[in-house]
């Protein structure tokens, strides 16, 4: 194994020394890095770049001349993919079916070859929303009540938040802006992951979209309450949008989960450094697929 060695210097205003640390040449080798969480209702698009060394102090590059293909459980090529732009390839003529399994496989020209595969979970069926205007702290939110059925026959991961289609009348030019926004949710539920939670206006467990797993479900139908604490600044507003229930696989479950934390210990010296998780063999990044179930809403 190739090593080599890097100087640290120390120093205090008194005293000052010099450290050699062993580190793995191999990991500072350039890889591929691929970026695909796809859905079974979505374009398939990948992402492709170059990884960097702490060595390195030149861009990200874009990977702009790769052989990119999909197959399925057989091994028989069900879509190629061609490049659009920034090292972005889309494949237009296929969308990915759930209860499918799909294997990545990428060729880059002086790269190792890279292959992934992942898991299309079935959509998880919303049985309904029960939903009633409260107080929360010192303003008004609504609370809302999921009810979905929940398999026990495997180990199943969710994630849920509520996208807003907002539109606001503008006086001074009489123009409508519309915008897309994901709500704030305060959820207090045991089995939620607590990595994405933030505070706000004094409110704390409060997400933008809300993880979990069924390792402690004690029935087939959950219930899963939180509340949208920024209502109150929308309920005047021409509002529609939808709840939306994401069935994942746990590769693309523990990615949104290690890539949360990641973000939480950005710009903190003394955090532990937080590796993302990857499911990409000879190369970085994610290969991972979810389904959705959409619960339309509008005030």
């Amino acid at each position: 194994m190739n090593r080599g060695v890097l100087t640290v210097l120390l120093g205090t205003a008194f005293v000052s020394c010099v450290k050699e640390i062993e580190f793995n040449t191999e990991d500072v080798k350039t890889k591929i890095v691929v970026n695909s969480l796809f859905s079974n209702d979505s374009i398939w698009s990948i992402q492709l770049s170059n990884s960097k060394s702490i060595l390195d102090t030149s861009k990200l590059k874009s990977i702009e001349n790769a052989i990119v293909q999909v197959t399925e459980e057989q091994n028989n090529i069900i879509t190629s993919f061609t490049h659009t732009g920034n090292g972005v390839y889309t494949s237009t003529n296929f969308t990915p079916s759930a209860s499918s399994t799909y294997k990545l496989e990428v060729n880059v020209p002086n790269y190792n070859a890279i292959t992934s595969r992942s898991d299309c979970p079935l959509p998880v069926e919303i049985i309904g929303i029960d939903s009633a205007t409260t107080n929360f702290g010192n303003k008004p939110s609504l609370s809302v009540e999921l009810s979905f059925n929940d398999s026990n026959e495997t180990k199943n991961y969710y994630i849920v938040d509520v996208i807003g289609n907002i539109k606001k009348y503008n006086q001074e030019t009489g123009d409508t802006v519309s915008y897309f926004e994901r709500l704030q949710l305060s959820c207090s539920d045991p089995n939620i992951e607590l990595v994405n939670s933030f505070e706000t206006e004094g409110f704390g467990n409060v997400f933008n979209y809300i993880l979990l797993s069924d390792t402690n479900f004690s029935s087939d139908i959950y219930k899963l309450k939180f509340n949208i604490i920024n209502w109150s600044d929308l309920k005047d507003v021409d509002f529609q949008g939808y709840i939306r229930l994401i069935s994942a696989s746990e590769d693309y479950f523990l990615y949104k989960k290690s890539f949360a934390i990641y973000q939480e210990v950005q710009g903190n010296p003394f955090a532990t450094p937080v590796q993302v998780y990857s499911n990409i063999e000879n190369g970085l990044g994610i290969f991972a697929a979810c389904s959705y179930s959409l619960w339309p809403i509008n005030w």
